[in-house]
């Protein structure tokens, strides 16, 4: 064993001191072979109080549309980090320039951004200047009203609308110009057979859907260059999509089975209600429970700026914190991403990635990142 001198002590210790300054630190978690990984403290933050802030696009100059606020009260922000201001870009309303909430915001060419205002409307940004209203005459909205994706090449992923089979849907792009669909992917709607229940059709054509513990789906996500990534369940693996139609298939990636057991239960229960506000509820407010806990949760899906997929995994009892795969467009995993509890990612930009943070309050604040070419 060499020996350790006050001066090499000294050394290592200043060496320990300069490690926050590195974009990202990494080791090597002992008891799996997923390299992990944390972001370097801010380099920028917003002393804004937020509230619920769910999308996010970062324009050529470096500032940050969002949307923010609750369903009633929903609005569109440029955060510029510099000044360390929040501004409302137009307003609430169903006229020219106007929207009703904000549920997402896409990048299309250049510094455009496709809203979406309210179902059969859409907004057309330049930088943060509203310059198109799209309505429900745009032959593109026919077939995709509500669509999940966008990119710079003229595509709009959407939903098909005829179900391929009980347990299958279709995902198919549609020309922004001329609103012609092509198919795009086939994704599995359950993650295990019967689980989530089928929804049920009552009298009067009152359709009643399931809101099950850990209900799932595959998962698509559109990049602004075309390339498409899937996310699979059974086995859990990404599949990509090149803008020409090749697919690539990932394998299987890391992912321990957990059984849905009592503690299992008990330990959801309590993440809701600590996300919820409300009190711990007993399991048995569920008829029904899945056998297994799937490796990620619909809306798990993030694209970074340098073309890769971020999934972020499913908590459980023994896996409490948040964690993100990273996997490359060979659907390999690189590593993970750790942030803490009250963290998750909304958006990525050219070199950074902006973080939300919620208080004890649920009062939001956004921090900005580094992140590598």
């Amino acid at each position: 064993m060499p020996l350790i001198t006050s001066r090499s002590r000294n050394a290592l210790g200043a060496a320990c001191a300069l490690l926050p300054l590195f974009f990202l630190s990494a080791w090597w978690v002992p008891s799996q072979t997923t390299r992990a990984t944390v972001l370097a403290p801010p380099n920028a933050r917003l002393a804004e109080d937020l509230v619920e802030v769910h999308t996010g696009r970062e324009l050529a100059d470096g500032r940050l549309l969002i949307g923010e606020g609750t369903l009633g009260s929903r609005r569109l922000l440029v955060v510029d980090f510099q000044r360390g201001t929040a501004q409302q870009i137009g307003s609430r309303g169903h006229g020219p320039g106007e929207y009703q909430i904000v549920s997402s915001l896409f990048p299309l060419a250049s510094d455009s951004t496709l809203l979406l205002a309210e179902m059969g409307r859409w907004l057309v940004l330049s930088g943060t200047r509203i310059v198109r209203t799209v309505n429900g005459n745009d032959p593109a909205m026919r077939l995709a009203m509500t669509p999940s994706g966008a990119d710079s090449i003229g595509n709009l992923l959407s939903s098909e609308r005829r179900a391929l089979a009980p347990d299958s849907s279709g995902r198919i792009f549609v020309s922004r110009k001329t609103g012609i669909a092509t198919p795009a992917a086939r994704l599995r709607s359950s993650t295990e057979a019967g689980y989530p229940p089928p929804a049920t059709r009552r009298a009067g054509g009152r359709v009643d859907f399931s809101n099950g513990p850990w209900e799932s789906y595959e998962l698509a996500q559109l990049f602004p260059d075309g390339w498409l990534a899937v996310a699979r369940v059974q086995p859990y693996r990404v599949d990509w999509r090149t803008p020409e139609g090749r697919w690539i298939l990932g394998k299987p990636l890391p992912s321990p089975t957990v059984r849905v057991t009592r503690r299992e239960k008990a330990a959801y229960m309590q993440r809701s209600a600590e996300r919820t506000g409300n009190a711990v509820r007993s399991p048995t407010v569920h008829s029904k429970w899945p056998t297994e806990i799937p490796p990620f949760l619909p809306g798990s899906l993030i694209g970074s700026s340098d073309g890769r997929l971020l999934v972020l995994r499913t908590p459980t009892a023994d896996r409490p914190e948040v964690r993100y795969d990273l996997i490359d467009r060979q659907g390999r995993l690189e590593r993970q991403l750790l942030l803490d509890r009250n963290q998750r990612i909304v958006a990525f930009g050219k070199t950074s990635v902006y973080v939300v943070v919620t208080d004890d309050v649920d009062l939001e604040r956004i921090q900005r990142h580094s992140w590598p070419e």
